[in-house]
């Protein structure tokens, strides 16, 4: 136990000292608000700062209205088209959008689909699955039926295609895309369809892609007009599928290249930060919004140096808008730029390195399971832990919490259980503690002996690979708030 402690301390002195070294001169610097002379000289309106503020913080979370980078725009426009078409004229398309993660694959979906609604209204029907969510077939048709649901029944509350038998629920959606109407009266009175599946290619994981196939069919063979709209990181994504539903595929693929030069990867990234003009137009003081552009130009900035740390490093969008929703969040009639003054503060609450500062923003699947290892550990002094045995501690935990609720419905007094996750949701949520740097490993083995050092966090957990975990329980009881639901298991 105490060298696993030891281990875990070591590791984030190094990762801190690295930094340090970095950063060192810049740390050193007493470091001034960009564009002082506007935010101190000239004091403006609460209004237009909050409208900025909100502003911004609506474009970090991928409402984006500027796009700077050429393979962004040929991507959106290209996109655009053929969902114009398929909503337009009711044309049937499938197609995969591929790129790095958080490269702006769904934040283009959401801009084209924002489009088209305000273009066309009711006229079509955006169905959108995950992958992460809806973790397989079944859980993928009852997510199709309810928003299917949600559209067609005239009555909330009154489903006509989602039922409890999934085999029924199948049987309502395929007798609703297909019915035996002439094409001509489907075409004035059925709407559209687009669906659009996130992480597509886990779909392909099952052996018989029934879901894939089904839907793929119904782009082609359907009454009512159907498209398919895929996101995945990987780039064969498309040779995963088989073969026939490989068939039923288009082929047509638009792929977001990742940046290999950090001018053009900095000013894509702040196109997410600036104002555009039709916005700046409605300000008490237009000379705020030309001068929150022009600031963000500034090379002596926090950002530009932070986003060059993570071009060298992760080359990841998200990471960046995390920084900066912390930044933009400050803003105030005193201080209405991004300051440099946070440089420290940030960074040591942003990195992935840092473990302490991840744990508040870990989802409570992700939660739990850090809870359920850090116990496995403590209970039989480990050093090392992996998913199953992690798992086996989480089916512990849930137990008692089953056991110990007392929440009530409002009918018949009958307790509410809360819902085990399956395994499938667990793995990735262990997956994504791995890629935070919070479980660290596995040893990679050379010459047969164990050598100190570990796995690019890249690399894929098996369920069974021994892992180091980053944080201890006594630091977890610390860490989480008192009012969280989880705290209880914290104590042993």
């Amino acid at each position: 136990m105490t060298n696993r402690i030891e281990k875990a301390d070591k590791y984030r002195k190094i990762q801190h000292i690295k930094i340090h070294h970095q950063h060192s001169s810049e740390f050193s610097k007493n470091l001034q608000p960009v564009f002082t002379q506007h935010g101190k000289d000239h004091r403006y309106s609460l209004q237009d700062v909050s409208k900025v503020k909100n502003q911004v913080l609506l474009q970090l979370n991928g409402n984006i209205n500027n796009m700077e980078s050429k393979n962004l725009k040929d991507c959106y426009q290209n996109l655009y088209n053929v969902l114009l078409k398929s909503v337009k004229d009711k044309e049937r398309h499938s197609l995969l959008i591929v790129g790095p993660r958080a490269s702006g694959k769904t934040s283009i979906m959401k801009k084209v689909l924002l489009e088209l609604n305000q273009s066309f209204g009711d006229e079509f029907l955006a169905i959108q699955l995950s992958a992460s969510a809806h973790t397989d077939d079944n859980a993928a048709l009852r997510e199709i039926a309810k928003q299917l649901d949600s559209k067609l029944s005239a009555e909330p509350g009154n489903p006509i295609i989602e039922s409890k038998s999934i085999n029924e629920t199948f049987t309502n959606i395929l007798r609703v895309l297909n019915n035996d109407r002439h094409q001509e009266e489907v075409d004035k009175n059925w709407m559209p369809l687009i669906f659009v599946i996130d992480e597509f290619e886990k779909f392909t994981s099952d052996n018989k892609q029934t879901l894939l196939y089904n839907l793929l069919d119904m782009s082609q063979s359907s009454t009512v007009p159907v498209t398919i709209v895929g996101l995945t990181t990987k780039i064969n994504a498309k040779d995963y599928l088989e073969k026939r539903v490989s068939s039923r595929f288009s082929q047509r693929v638009l792929t977001i290249e990742p940046f290999t030069d950090f001018t053009k990867f900095f000013q894509n990234y702040i196109s997410n930060l600036k104002l555009d003009d039709n916005f700046i137009k409605n300000l008490e003081s237009q000379e705020y919004g030309v001068a929150w552009n022009l600031s963000l130009l500034d090379e002596n900035t926090c950002l530009r140096r932070y986003s060059f740390n993570n071009f060298n490093s992760i080359r990841n969008f998200r990471e960046i808008n995390n920084y900066c929703k912390i930044l933009v969040s400050k803003l105030t009639q005193d201080d209405p730029f991004l300051p440099n003054t946070n440089l420290t503060i940030c960074m040591n609450h942003n990195r992935s390195g840092f473990v302490q500062s991840a744990i508040n923003s870990l989802s409570e699947s992700e939660l739990i399971l850090v809870i359920s290892a850090a116990r496995w550990l403590t209970k039989f002094e480990g050093e090392t832990v992996n998913f199953n045995l992690a798992h086996s501690e989480y089916k512990t935990c849930f137990k008692k919490l089953n056991e110990n609720t007392n929440t009530i419905s409002s009918f018949n007094n009958v307790k509410i259980k809360q819902r085990e996750l399956s395994k499938k949701i667990l793995r990735t949520s262990w997956e994504s503690l791995h890629q935070l740097n919070i479980i660290i490993g596995p040893i990679v083995s050379y010459t047969g002996e164990d050598v100190d050092k570990r796995s690019s966090n890249n690399t894929v957990l098996e369920e069974n690979s021994m892992v180091l975990l980053n944080v201890t329980l006594d630091e977890l009881l610390v860490l989480i708030d008192d009012d969280n639901k989880f705290k209880t298991f914290v104590r042993i």
